[in-house]
């Protein structure tokens, strides 16, 4: 059997992009997979939509907009008081490729030493032009450097590399590393806190 998957979405009057979102999950081709989404007290209708289209999405419905790292780590709290080897963090607006998780989990499992992985992420409106790769950090001067950005993809970019940061998009983490490293720290409100 393929490892779990928890993937885990936060969404805040995002109906539409939200909706979109969660079909690409259900249309994965990967079947050991959960999904957590969070509705940081949206006001159009999100639950509802959620709960009336994708019954079998686990829904944690906030009071309030607490902000994107708390919303994470409701989600992530939840996930990890279950048997999830991995939790896939997923923006409300990002669209999945069928083989996706799949290949993220292959490239996890390839070995003990990798905490988390990220796709391609490209563009919405232009598929082609990739928008991260990740980022490396220049040790000297802290500079953080977006491998990819903008770059038309002719596969330059299709080996796997290490990266200093991966920007929570979409990420897949090992629940060994989450249990490792914490939570991401809840000072920050939104920005900064993949870092």
């Amino acid at each position: 059997m393929k490892p779990a998957v928890c993937v885990i979405i936060i969404t805040w009057n995002g109906l539409d992009d939200t909706l979109a979102c969660l079909q690409t999950v259900y249309d994965q081709r990967y079947d050991n997979l959960h999904t957590i989404v969070v509705d940081n007290g949206s006001s159009d209708g999100t639950a509802g939509r959620i709960n009336e289209r994708f019954p079998q999405a686990e829904l944690i419905c906030l009071p309030e907009n607490i902000g994107a790292v708390r919303g994470y780590n409701v989600g992530f709290r939840r996930a990890l008081e279950r048997d999830y080897r991995y939790l896939f963090l997923l923006n409300n607006d990002t669209l999945l490729a069928p083989d996706c998780i799949g290949e993220l989990v292959n490239e996890a499992e390839s070995s003990p030493d990798i905490g988390l992985v990220m796709p391609k992420i490209y563009y919405a409106d232009e598929p082609a032009r990739i928008w991260s790769v990740g980022t490396r950090a220049n040790p000297l001067n802290l500079e953080i450097v977006q491998l990819g950005q903008n770059e038309e993809d002719h596969g330059q970019w299709a080996t796997a590399i290490d990266i200093d940061d991966a920007p929570f998009c979409a990420v897949l983490m090992k629940r060994a590393m989450m249990e490792e490293v914490g939570l991401p720290d809840e000072i920050f409100y939104f920005y900064y806190e993949d870092m």
